[in-house]
């Protein structure tokens, strides 16, 4: 391709030199020509007009100082030729020569003039010979156009043979080009294609050279090693990845192969729908429970096959539906007071949870979570009708101890009564052996009263019918109260009580009547079980929130193993020989009291060493808890 573009370049020059040299020289030939025709025409005015022919001839002969010309005539106005002139040194012209070796022997002057004039090589100048604007000649000169032609040959051939030298060269400098650029290059762009292809990215160019195309091929095995440590490295990766792929896979399968294990083996009904109410979804236990095959359910209306009608009979309209409305609200709802109808048209009482299935803040379908309610039904109604039988027997309960209580106080006041005139020694004087059965009649009477009281504030807390009057009261005066209450009990025993109160006590708000009954019966049972020292009651206040009491006596002790049951209905800590009388009923009375003042209650006790009872009351404002 390089040397067919030089050959076209080398003919497009010669073709260019040609015109160039023949337009330039036929150009200096003519205005040599005007320049001799001028000359002549300005020297032939005389002459003609004289007819001095011989003055035409040396005239005319003066332009063979120049080898171009090749002839001269001179005419008149009426075309006659005056004088004639050929150079003789132009019949070396071939045209010339060829033109005039051709004509017969006997040929006149102006058929050899006409012969010459129609000589292809000949320029011809005419120039008219004017004296004030009239013609009175021309002036012919013929110049040989030979000598352009020989140069434009001349020329020609340099040119010709400057193009073969510069198609030669150029061979040889493809040679060159080929072996130092093109073929490195050829060989560069084939290991990239080959490397393209195969991507082996462990084949090398070779170095031919230290030049650009050296650095180059530098730069490219260099550029390999890179990638080829690269594509290493992410080979390692991808395999990494691979593995980390296939790893994941597998447990998002195992995850997936689990749940549906876990959704087929629930116990409850577990049913996915579509955002218009349709079955994409369906767990073992729901089939079982509606009586449909997945098959039969999958792709269905859920409403139409299983909750068309209302518990009483009437269409549930899919409107009015609570489980499609999830699907236009988008809350989740819980309901217990529906049916589904199974495949044989038998409805069941269900429990279900609806929850929306949401994809990029829109609802894509519903889950719903179901249970067969109906031995829960069953149970309920039984618990209901145990619950109006139970509440049936409470209330003969209360109405029979409430009777028999009183019909228990009204003897018993009347035996009292009558002992406290005997004890007075109105009706008369008493023996000493009378003094003493008459405080025995007394004690009991005490006790039975203290026993009755006992029974119906334990009936009244298990109903619920002790209702606390709160009214404000100041911890000191409550236990001065119940004090002044026990000390000749006290004193009688040969013990001691004591008071002790923390400084600044709030307030309390409680009932002073439920509240002097507490610690009247840890006293009470203090004083049982303590047969020297004494007892001690002191009061604190803790965080101006609560004051806690407590009841601290020099008795036996409790021992570690009977303290749980202290608290607990009809039980009675301590061997037989430390039983002293009572229902068992003291303690339990004392926590429910408390726990409905929102206290607490408690005891610390070393066995041999005493007990103290501690329980807390709020102050301020409370609101009674349920028991």
């Amino acid at each position: 391709m390089f040397l067919l573009i030089v050959a076209v370049s080398g003919t497009i020059s010669c073709v260019i030199v040609i015109n160039y040299e023949g337009g330039v020289h036929r150009e200096s030939l003519s205005n040599k020509g005007a320049s001799f025709a001028n000359y002549v025409a300005e020297l032939s005015k005389d002459p003609i007009l004289y007819k001095n022919t011989i003055g035409l001839d040396n005239i005319v002969k003066s332009v063979n100082i120049d080898p171009d010309v090749v002839y001269a005539f001179v005419y008149d106005s009426n075309n006659n030729l005056l004088t004639s002139f050929f150079a003789s040194v132009d019949l070396s012209n071939d045209s010339v020569r060829n033109v005039l070796n051709g004509l017969p022997k006997n040929s006149s002057l102006a058929d050899s003039i006409a012969a010459i004039r129609n000589v292809k090589d000949i320029k011809e100048v005419l120039k008219p010979v004017l004296i004030d604007s009239d013609k009175i000649g021309t002036v012919v000169i013929g110049l040989s156009e030979a000598r352009i032609n020989i140069v434009i040959r001349n020329s020609l051939y340099c040119v010709l043979l400057g193009n073969l030298v510069g198609c030669f060269a150029a061979f040889l400098l493809v040679l060159v080009v080929q072996k130092t650029f093109i073929n490195p290059i050829i060989s560069l762009a084939d290991l990239m294609k080959l490397v393209s292809s195969n991507r082996d990215y462990s084949v090398r160019a070779k170095v031919l050279s230290k030049d650009e195309l050296g650095d180059l091929s530098v730069g490219f095995n260099h550029m390999l090693e890179q990638i080829q440590s690269r594509d290493s490295d992410l080979e390692k990766h991808r395999k990494s990845l691979e593995n980390l792929v296939t790893q994941r896979t597998l447990e998002l399968f195992q995850l997936g192969e689990r749940q549906r294990i876990i959704l087929e083996s629930a116990g409850e009904g577990i049913i996915g729908l579509n955002d218009v109410g349709y079955h994409s979804f369906v767990n073992k236990a729901a089939c079982d429970l509606l009586g449909w095959s997945r098959e039969d359910l999958l792709g269905k209306s859920s409403h139409l096959m299983w909750h068309h009608t209302k518990i009483d009979g009437s269409p549930y309209l899919q409107d009015d539906s609570k489980i499609l409305g999830v699907l236009r609200s988008g809350n989740g709802v819980f309901i217990d007071d529906e049916v589904f109808w199974r495949r044989d048209k038998i409805s069941f009482p269900v429990e279900y949870v609806v929850s929306p299935i949401k994809e990029d803040g829109k609802i894509t379908g519903l889950v719903i979570i179901f249970r067969d309610i109906t031995l829960r039904k069953k149970a309920e109604e039984t618990l209901k009708q145990a619950k109006e039988t139970a509440e049936l027997a409470l209330a003969i309960k209360e109405e029979f101890t409430s009777m028999v209580s009183h019909e228990l106080r009204t003897p018993l006041s009347a035996i009292k009564s009558s002992i406290d005139i005997l004890d007075t020694e109105l009706p008369g004087g008493l023996t000493n052996d009378q003094k003493v059965f008459i405080k025995r009649v007394k004690s009991n009477i005490d006790r039975l009263a203290r026993l009755i009281n006992d029974v119906l504030d334990f009936t009244k807390l298990e109903s619920g019918g002790m209702v606390l009057e709160l009214l404000p009261l100041r911890p000191e005066a409550i236990v001065q109260e119940v004090v002044e209450i026990q000390g000749p009990v006290v004193k009688s025993k040969g013990l001691t009580i004591e008071t002790k109160f923390g400084e600044n006590l709030p307030a309390l708000k409680a009932d002073k009547d439920r509240l002097i009954q507490v610690l009247d019966n840890l006293i009470s049972n203090a004083l049982k079980f303590t047969k020297e020292g004494g007892i001690v009651i002191s009061v604190l206040s803790e965080n101006k929130k609560r004051v806690v009491f407590c009841v601290h006596d020099t008795g036996i002790g409790i021992k570690d193993n009977e303290v749980p049951k202290l608290f607990q209905k009809f039980q009675q800590v301590g061997g037989p020989s430390q039983h002293i009388g009572g229902t068992g009923l003291g303690l339990s009375i004392c926590k429910q009291i408390i726990a409905k003042h929102g206290g607490q209650i408690w005891v610390e006790s070393q066995f041999g060493r005493g007990s103290a009872f501690y329980f807390t009351i709020p102050t301020g404002e409370y609101n009674e808890p349920r028991i």
